[in-house]
This record gives structure tokens, sequence and C-alpha cells, in this order.
């Protein structure tokens, strides 16, 4: 029994190595893959008990089109990160939370959400006046299309997934994890660069949107990056930076109700 305490002990000593990085990340997508098609399987039985024939138009039509079915499987997503970011994070940690979530302030987590807010209000509304100018053009994706709602049921649940479940996970790795690799490996700069390059890439704006408005949109990911490590610098607590996050997202999501 010592030696399984010394072990484990030694093990959760705060100390994140790259392997575990990697795990974290893909298993985390790879869970949420997983978690997303048993959400499917059981929306769309839930969906031929009521009449619905499942041939294939019928579903590439309902994924691309049907906002709760969306929704369902991008919490699924970001269950499966979550998960395996604690998973990892507890492996490591003797407290694999609240070793992240510190503490902070009530007036940095305000100012925090403010920033991340009024970030976010920029950049939308320049995006629509690039757009207009046509100095950028971004096709509209059915992706885009299906993270925007419509009445008030559909904006409480964007809000909980878009603006609470993503926030936490992308969060937790990458202002967690990766972030805390990063600058015991090199600095905190280097953290706060790499973190914010990555974080940008990985949501796959050129992909989605090819030609300079994807670029652009990388570049205010990039941007966004940077504040949100800067608040976990600061301030050693993701809650600062979900506070960020969670209101950048918010206000993504509100703005295009009044910008129609």
């Amino acid at each position: 029994m010592a030696m399984d305490a010394n072990s484990a002990s030694s093990r959760r000593d705060g100390t994140v190595h790259s392997f575990d990085l990697v795990i974290a990340f893909f298993g985390g997508n790879a869970a949420g893959a997983v978690l997303g098609l048993v959400a499917l399987v059981a929306v769309l039985c839930i969906a031929m008990a009521q009449g619905f024939r499942p041939t294939p138009e019928a579903i590439t039509l309902a994924l691309n089109s049907n906002f709760a079915v969306f929704q369902i499987m991008l919490a699924a997503g970001e269950i499966g990160l979550i998960g395996m970011v604690y998973l990892v994070a507890r492996w490591r940690f003797e407290r694999p939370v609240a070793h992240f979530f510190a503490p902070a302030s009530f007036v940095s987590v305000l100012l925090a959400a403010l920033s991340g807010a009024v970030l976010s209000a920029v950049m939308n509304i320049g995006n629509n006046v690039m757009q207009a100018a046509n100095w950028i053009d971004v096709h509209e994706t059915s992706v885009d299309r299906l993270m925007v709602p419509h009445g008030p049921q559909q904006y409480a649940v964007a809000l909980a997934v878009i603006a609470g479940m993503a926030p936490f996970a992308e969060e937790y790795f990458f202002r967690g994890l990766f972030f805390t690799w990063l600058r015991k490996r090199w600095s905190v700069w280097i953290g706060i660069l790499v973190t914010s390059i990555v974080f940008a890439l990985v949501h796959g704006q050129p992909m989605m949107h090819p030609g300079l408005g994807g670029w652009v949109m990388t570049a205010e990911l990039f941007a966004a990056g940077l504040l949100l490590a800067f608040w976990v610098a600061r301030t050693g607590s993701l809650r600062t930076s979900f506070a960020a996050h969670a209101a950048f997202n918010a206000v993504a999501l509100a703005l295009p109700l009044f910008l129609q």
C-alpha cells in the first residue's frame, strides 16, 4: 500500500508530458466521435419510432439542417474531450479540476468576460463591414447556419453548448494541459504564442471558408487565443480565460440577431 501511495504521489507531480497531450487531444476527439455516433443512433431510433424514414438523403439533410441534431453531436464531442482531459489531468495532478480552475478575484473574472465580449463584438462587426465593402467574401456553410439559434429555446441550448461546454473543454486542454506543458518546457511567452497558434489552426477556418476570409477568421482566433492565454498567465486560473471565452462565444451567438 505504501508503495502504491508513493507511486501515485510521484506520478501526480504536476508534470505534463508530451504524450499526455496526444492522449488528451486525439483520445478526447476520438471519444467525442464515438459518443456523437451513439447519440446520433439514439436520435435516429427516436425519429424512426415517430415515423422518420432513414434514407441516406434524409439523414444527410437532417445533419445539415437540424439544429437539435447538430447541438447534440457538438455536445457529445465536447463531453468526450472534457472526459479525456480530466482523466489525463487526474493522472498528473492531485486536484485535476481545482488545480487549473483555481480561485480568481471577482474583478478579474468580470474584466476577463468583458474583454472577451468586446473582442468578439469588434471582430464580428468588423467581419460584416469587410464583407459589405467586398474586402473579404465568406460563404456561409451549413455549419455556420446551424450555429445560429432561432428562438429562446434554441438560444438557451446554444448558450449551454457553444458558450458553456465548448469553452470549458477548450480551456481545459489549450490553456490548461497544453499551456502548462509549454511554459514549463520553454517559457510563458512561448506558451502564450504556441497555444494561440494551435488554437487558431485547429478550428480549420481556411478549410471551411477557402480564401482570404478563412485566414482573416484564423487571425482573429489567434488574437482571441492571445487574450485567453494572457488571462491565465496573469491570474493563474482558467476561471478567467473561461469567462472570456464564454463571453466571446455568447456575443458571437447574439450578434447575428442584431446584424441581420
